[in-house]
């Protein structure tokens, strides 16, 4: 008899178990991505992320020695393929009225030069999506890293440093005014990609604050742009050494807990144009703190002229931002068997805004606050097959490095700034290092 009640209860959910698979039917997940393969040659030694050559950032600066050799003007040759990706898209039933969807990706690249080669995440986040309004929550691409307008180079980075290169933990919420326009908002920390601190690189942690965006989209047809508005808040320390009255001047024996953030803001605007034959794209960004984005940006400390002995029993050291401002263009054909495009990117660094009492009291905390400025030109040209890719580029990348003025005699200028820097954090001074890089890129989608 219990036999028989088992086959009765089995033939009873076989219907219910075929109607739960066909609802469920196209939820899952699916996979994709790429195998890449790159073979790099660079004419000099740069500043690269991993060191293998492949994320070219800038190049080193000149630095000679006593037979006026230039020791940075090495010649550089590698092949890798830690670019190679895997995106599984996630799809899912409805959730609190709103159809649900998720994102994880990684790549080979490591989490650090010690960890490269091996497996890292990129994104992992997940979408609900109502009518008029979207929530997404989780780590993903930083918001002035803008989808619908970045480089298509064919080089690792997208442009990088003069397009944003940062992913973040973050809760965005997006208001859809229209079929073509939206408004979003977004608070962010700082994940694998962060600000450069005075002991430690928790800097947003330590400020107690997230980072806050805001961001307004048009896109319809083959248009888009944008403008963005962004604020950073960072507490470059949490403890400071102050003088102790009651000991000698040169003893600061005494340890307070620091109180003091430097914020600073930045300005986003972009625009892409796809006509039939060519795509053109602008993008530009001018703001404060943006070197855990791989970009121009940091901070000086300050000290206040006017105080007084008395006074360092207190905190006195504050900080001022650099601003930067950083902006790429491009254009490429449209063709489905074969496209050449060209990118141009420039940043300038214009220095940090002092009151009069104030000046600079230590090093320089960031990215390229010695950099007077920096470009970028890469033409390429790419063939597609299939599933396939294999593409030819040329990069050529300057960067103007401070440096102390000489006269025609060799000797120091002693009108010059020390170091090549005025006392507002501008470079007065520089000199240029170039570097040429020559990429030859096979990739293979899935």
């Amino acid at each position: 008899m219990k036999y028989l009640f088992i086959a009765l209860a089995l033939s009873l959910m076989i219907p219910f178990a075929s109607n739960a698979q066909d609802e469920n039917k196209d939820f899952g997940i699916k996979w994709s991505g790429y195998v890449k393969n790159d073979v790099i040659y660079n004419t000099r030694l740069i500043t690269s992320a991993r060191g293998e050559g492949e994320l070219n950032l800038l190049p080193y600066p000149i630095l000679l020695n006593e037979f006026d050799d230039d020791i940075n003007a090495v010649p550089t040759f590698n092949m890798i393929g830690f670019d190679t990706r895997l995106t599984g898209k996630i799809t899912g039933p409805d959730a609190f009225g709103a159809k649900t969807s998720g994102l994880i990706e990684g790549d080979f690249y490591g989490s650090g030069a010690a960890y490269k080669f091996l497996f890292r995440m990129r994104h992992a986040m997940m979408k609900f999506d109502w009518e008029k309004t979207q929530l997404m929550a989780g780590q993903y691409w930083h918001p002035t890293f803008v989808t619908d307008c970045f480089p298509a180079t064919l080089a690792f980075g997208a442009g990088v440093p003069f397009n944003p290169l940062s992913r973040n933990p973050q809760i965005r919420y997006t208001y859809k005014l229209d079929e073509s326009m939206s408004v979003y908002g977004a608070i962010l920390s700082q994940g694998m990609f962060k600000s450069s601190g005075v002991n430690g690189d928790f800097t947003q942690k330590q400020s107690g604050l997230p980072e806050i965006h805001a961001q307004f989209q048009y896109k319809k047809d083959n248009m888009a742009a944008g403008l963005g508005i962004n604020f950073q808040s960072l507490r470059p320390a949490t403890t400071f050494d102050v003088y102790n009255p009651a000991d000698s001047l040169d003893d600061f024996s005494t340890t307070i807990v620091s109180k003091e953030n430097v914020t600073g803001l930045s300005f986003l605007g972009y625009f892409k144009m796809k006509l039939k034959p060519v795509t053109i794209k602008w993008w530009g960004l001018y703001g404060q703190l943006n070197d855990n984005m791989v970009m121009m940006g940091g901070y000086y400390p300050m000290i206040d002229t006017t105080l007084t002995l008395a006074d360092l029993e207190n905190e006195y050291i504050t900080y001022t931002p650099i601003t930067a401002l950083t902006t790429w263009f491009e254009v490429h054909t449209n063709g489905e068997k074969m496209q050449v495009g060209l990118f141009a990117g420039y940043s300038s660094n214009m220095g940090a805004k002092l009151a009069a009492h104030q000046e600079i009291a230590a090093a320089y905390v960031g990215r390229w606050g010695n950099v007077k400025s920096a470009m970028r030109v890469a033409p390429r040209i790419a063939w597609f097959s299939g599933k396939s890719t294999i593409g030819l580029e040329l990069e050529y990348t300057s960067a103007g490095y401070a440096t102390q003025k000489l006269l025609d005699n060799g000797s120091v200028d002693p009108d010059g700034d020390p170091g090549g820097i005025d006392e507002t954090g501008k470079v007065t001074n520089w000199e240029t290092a170039n570097n040429i890089k020559v990429l030859c890129s096979f990739k293979y989608d899935f």
